[in-house]
């Protein structure tokens, strides 16, 4: 099985040098690289499945929004919703009207809730996931969430499960939260970076160490992938903790057992 983490990105300007891609087999990073459009991302991707369908592939950005939200856009189920951003997410960022917020003098306004179940269940050292209607401020993910959808769509006509809106099976699209996957590390630090790799990752080489610890986007993209692959044979009994039916139309955030 080859396992992939995307550290995924929402900017237009400057998005080829935020996301990474990391990717490993037999337990080894084998490769961890930027450069590429979201689009050049997600073809690639899909083009691994093609020669190898053994793959898992991780996005760090939300695969819906709160039920409320799909319920009150006529929407009955996630796909609906990613179809519908493939022409109105644009329009949506741009606008930035509630149930969206974050750019220029947008306001967090009153909402029914501004959380998915599964984002309110995770706390790490008093960090947790963003709301997917945050357009803007330090760690957003509704920009990158809201352009991420269409690709989505993408990987789901391509033959991939993408969970848990449909059954796991390979080749397998997962939402994951590099955080979850970090636990507490001062990621803004260079310095801690490396430290951590170092210590918690010590099969990587020294070149990969600099390269995987010169950013937090290279950074997270490389641990979760290297995490992921630690728990590669979990992905093919993943279930919902108590069998939340929000997640139908909500996700879920995926989780190592251990």
């Amino acid at each position: 099985m080859r396992v992939v983490a995307v550290d995924w990105s929402g900017a237009i300007k400057g998005a080829t040098k935020k996301i990474w891609v990391a990717e490993v087999a037999n337990g080894q990073l084998e490769c961890l690289i930027d450069g590429r459009s979201r689009e050049e991302v997600v073809s690639y991707v899909i083009g691994l499945a093609e020669r190898n369908p053994e793959l898992v592939v991780g996005f760090d950005f939300a695969f819906s929004a709160p039920q409320w939200f799909l319920e009150k856009k006529g929407l009955r189920s996630a796909v609906e919703l990613w179809e519908l951003a493939a022409n109105a997410a644009e329009e949506w960022i741009e606008a930035c009207e509630p149930p969206f917020w974050g750019r220029g003098t947008r306001k967090r306004p009153e909402l029914v809730e501004h959380f998915r179940v599964t984002e309110k269940r995770i706390d790490v050292h008093g960090i947790r996931p963003k709301s997917v209607f945050q357009m803007g401020g330090a760690g957003h993910v509704g920009t990158g969430s809201l352009r991420g959808w269409p690709h989505l769509l993408s990987f789901h006509t391509a033959g991939f499960a993408v969970w848990p809106f449909f059954r796991a099976s390979l080749p397998l699209v997962v939402e994951m939260y590099p955080r979850l996957l970090t636990g507490a590390v001062n990621k803004g630090s260079a310095t801690d970076r490396r430290a951590y790799l170092q210590s918690r990752h010590a099969g990587l080489s020294e070149e990969q160490i600099e390269i995987a610890a010169s950013s937090e986007d290279a950074f997270d993209a490389t641990v979760s992938a290297l995490v992921m692959a630690q728990h590669q044979d979990e992905f093919s009994t993943l279930t919902i903790p108590n069998d939340d039916t929000s997640a139908e139309l909500e996700g879920w955030i995926w989780e190592p057992k251990a």
